[in-house]
């Protein structure tokens, strides 16, 4: 197998450097010929490097030019679609999340802050999975976060792809050779809102008061999820996830094949549940502890996760029930009628909604959003909590949401109780091997010559 020689890797090199170190992308701005929309196109392969000989570098370093930067300029740009413009890829995911820095004084170059190490946590367990179709990303934002968006999702791609080209796929677990096709959209949450005047100021009338001022949960664009289907008028199926605290342990065009589950009957939306008992709380401080029915009990009931949901938008335009719902009355009646104030936007909406109309939402298997937060696994539900958060044994997982706190119930402040101990199933504690070797490393190094003999003894016990 031919080996490149330095003058080749020189010119590979060069244009990725560039790509990762993105403030140097407006070199290239005048060579752009993209149409605007066209989806970077991955050609080439993450493990190309070892067999490519002086032409197929050229062709790589054409490539990165007329392909990548000019795309990776207008992610810096942080330029705005409306939702009317987005449109579907005949065989590619439609993928959308929420980006947005909450920050009043960010800086538009900080992507270091914990939410952006967080959601590139998410991205990568995804596209060290994901298959070859093409994904179209949909970023909802704001004209505020839009150019800090776009700096992030064009650094991490930029970075992506050099160390994707550099390293061997054996260096860092990825089961791909290279990313798929991407498309990136940037739509401004404000002009969602709009479809809608008057839902969003109606859905905060209910929200907890016990909220702080800066809980995130206080801000407008976690209330419009429900007037997806009023914005992206050229969309059939959407499927939108949290961005910062999913862990991708399968392929996501296997979660994509889910969506035909809201083609049946008068199924709107697929979702999974909320696997703690956070809902039955309230309903039992509704109705008191001597209610029978089903509203909060395990099961169908006992309330949505909002983490990971597919949307069929052709049929939420076409449901006269759920479209009542966001009139001003109905939208606030439904959330009085369970005495459920906004704690978590969305989820609490569609929740309600489900208690009254369970025709409309499918139950996602748990698998695709099992939630590990023991926030709810205290004395009060220690006999029930497992009937409530249970999912699955843990290699059949397909998506970890690590939402709330854990994995021990020290972590959320909680008593450790003796059934944790005698069933560990509860527990799900995730290791990043490649840390635990480098801090291992580090402990030994730092150690005496004594010390090092004691750690060398137990890590061989």
């Amino acid at each position: 197998m031919k080996r490149l020689k330095r003058n080749d890797l020189v010119s590979i090199l060069v244009p990725l450097l560039i790509i990762y170190n993105v403030s140097y992308l407006y070199v290239y701005s005048s060579n752009t010929k993209l149409v605007e929309g066209e989806f970077l196109d991955n050609k080439i392969s993450e493990d190309s490097y070892i067999k490519n000989d002086k032409k197929e570098a050229l062709h790589i370093r054409e490539e990165l030019q007329d392909n990548y930067v000019p795309i990776f300029n207008k992610l810096i740009r942080g330029e705005l679609i409306s939702s009317h413009e987005v449109t579907s890829s005949k065989d590619g995911i439609n993928l959308g999340m929420v980006i947005i820095n909450l920050n009043p004084s960010f800086n538009v170059r900080d992507i270091k802050q914990s939410f952006a190490k967080r959601t590139i946590n998410t991205l990568n367990t995804m596209f060290d999975r994901a298959g070859p179709s093409p994904i179209h990303l949909i970023i909802v934002t704001n004209k505020e976060s839009s150019k800090w968006t776009g700096f992030f999702l064009a650094s991490y791609l930029g970075k992506r792809l050099t160390l994707g080209a550099l390293q061997e796929r054996g260096f860092r677990f990825r089961k791909v050779n290279s990313l798929p096709s991407i498309k990136i959209s940037l739509v401004d949450c404000d002009e969602i809102s709009t479809k809608h005047p008057t839902f969003v100021s109606d859905m905060k009338n209910n929200i907890n008061s016990a909220l702080k001022a800066s809980d995130k949960y206080r801000a407008n664009f976690y209330y419009i999820a429900p007037l997806y289907h009023l914005a992206f008028t050229k969309l059939k199926h959407l499927l939108f996830i949290d961005a910062s605290d999913l862990e991708f342990a399968s392929n996501i065009e296997e979660l994509w094949a889910e969506r035909n589950r809201t083609d049946k009957g008068e199924v709107l939306m697929s979702m999974g549940l909320d696997l703690a008992p956070h809902y039955h709380n309230y309903i039992m401080g509704l109705y008191g502890d001597d209610y029978e029915g089903p509203l909060g009990k395990p099961g169908k009931f006992q309330g949505l996760n909002t983490g990971v949901v597919i949307y069929n938008f052709d049929k939420m335009r076409q449901n006269n029930i759920y479209n009542d719902y966001l009139n001003t009355e109905n939208a606030y009646n439904v959330l009085l009628r369970y005495h459920i104030p906004l704690n978590l936007a969305e989820q609490d909406f569609f929740t309600c909604i489900n208690f009254e109309h369970p025709e409309l939402f499918d139950i996602l298997p748990c698998q695709y959003n099992t939630q590990v937060s023991l926030q709810y696994f205290t004395e009060k539900h220690e006999k029930d909590f497992k009937d409530f958060h249970y999912c699955d044994k843990k290699e059949n997982i397909k998506i970890f949401h690590h939402n709330g706190c854990g994995p021990v119930p020290e972590n959320c402040g909680n008593k450790r109780l003796k059934s944790f101990e005698e069933d560990r199933s509860l527990l799900s504690l995730h290791m990043d091997v490649e840390v635990f070797w480098r801090f291992m490393a580090n402990m030994v190094l730092d150690a005496s010559q004594d010390k090092r003999k004691k750690i060398y003894h137990k890590l061989i016990v």
